[in-house]
């Protein structure tokens, strides 16, 4: 997770729900984000990036997913095919979770 703003409920968050990549008052992603890719040893048609305002437009234009929510500037809404019916904040997540694992087939053995 890369965000712009530095919000210790968002720290909270991330590590309740056992993520540990959290970087915050990251107004520049693009640096962050190359680290991780060479660490992680990905590319980026392997990510999926959800932004929502003007400093996510240098990676979701990169990235082989861009995801946008409704509540987004227009800027960042012309730049990505999937749109989350959830706004930021309400589930707009989750619901990106869901579709790409329903994408890849593992929703179903998550079910059970």
């Amino acid at each position: 997770m890369i965000s712009g703003r530095n919000a210790p409920g968002v720290a909270f968050r991330m590590e309740s729900l056992g993520i540990k990549r959290v970087f915050q008052g990251y107004t520049d992603k693009t640096n962050i984000y190359e680290k991780l890719l060479n660490k992680l040893n990905f590319n980026d048609h392997d990510v999926a990036y959800m932004g929502d305002d003007l400093p996510d437009l240098p990676l979701l234009r990169r990235v082989g997913l861009p995801i946008a929510v409704p509540n987004a500037v227009r800027e960042v809404l012309d730049s990505t095919p999937f749109v989350t019916q959830a706004k930021g904040g309400q589930g707009a997540v989750r619901e990106a979770c869901e579709f790409i694992l329903k994408a890849q087939g593992k929703w179903e053995n998550i079910l059970k």
